[in-house]
């Protein structure tokens, strides 16, 4: 367990920077719900529809950085190449996983609910109220973060983790495309036939579950694939 406390610190000493550019996007979500709860110019349509894509912005900027990071956490100590500082150390594929999502766990679970509970302790949630906020938070960031894991496991370099990145982009955009065609041929030609909109979202999250295991069985894999001969 101190090896991998031992990553981890030099890890949130490496990305301690970045992690707090990182948290100034977190910070501008609340300030663009601070500048609505104030109410300033609530009245006017314009203003609040532009408030709605300033935080649109800054989520999408949030996720983009976090996705990012992912990559430089898992290739500061690469799984894949043939001059791998860490094969060096007695450093087992098992602990440097443990190492690597506990590092992640902090980065991207704790530090924004660290962030994120002023505003709403501000906004007067009670601890039931947050406890329903945190897993809404940690969702989003950790769909990025499995994704990011995936790919940044197989590669060892920033370049090729943005290309493999931009092609997986393109392949669940144009599945997405395709889905999205296929349901709006049935409700044109058999509305009476459509699933419900409750049987749609389950079917969505059960195929969002199960990708997301797949991603977790791959980075296991990957990580104990890549131990050096005798670590454990």
């Amino acid at each position: 367990m101190r090896l991998i406390w031992h990553i981890v610190k030099k890890d949130l000493r490496r990305f301690w920077m970045p992690l707090a550019l990182w948290s100034l996007l977190v910070v501008a979500q609340i300030g663009v719900g601070l500048e609505i709860l104030l109410g300033q110019g609530s009245a006017d349509p314009l203003w609040f529809e532009r408030m709605t894509v300033y935080n649109s912005v800054f989520l999408t900027l949030d996720l983009v950085f976090a996705y990012v990071l992912v990559s430089a956490l898992v290739h500061e100590d690469s799984l894949v190449g043939t001059n791998l500082f860490w094969r060096t150390r007695p450093v087992s594929g098992g602990r440097l996983l443990g190492a690597k999502l506990l590092a992640a766990a902090l980065m991207f679970g704790v530090l924004p609910v660290v962030i994120w509970l002023p505003w709403w302790l501000a906004c007067g949630y009670g601890w039931r109220e947050v406890a329903g906020a945190v897993p809404e938070i940690l969702g989003v960031h950790a769909v990025a973060v499995m994704a990011a894991l995936m790919v940044a496991v197989l590669t060892d370099t920033l370049g090729r983790f943005l290309a493999w990145s931009i092609m997986l982009a393109v392949t669940i955009g144009t599945l997405i495309i395709a889905l999205a065609s296929r349901s709006s041929a049935a409700t044109w030609y058999a509305p009476y036939a459509l699933a419900s909109n409750g049987l749609i979202e389950t079917r969505v999250l059960v195929a969002v579950a199960l990708l997301m295991a797949v991603i977790a069985v791959a980075v296991i894999l990957q990580f104990l694939a890549r131990r050096p001969s005798g670590a454990f």
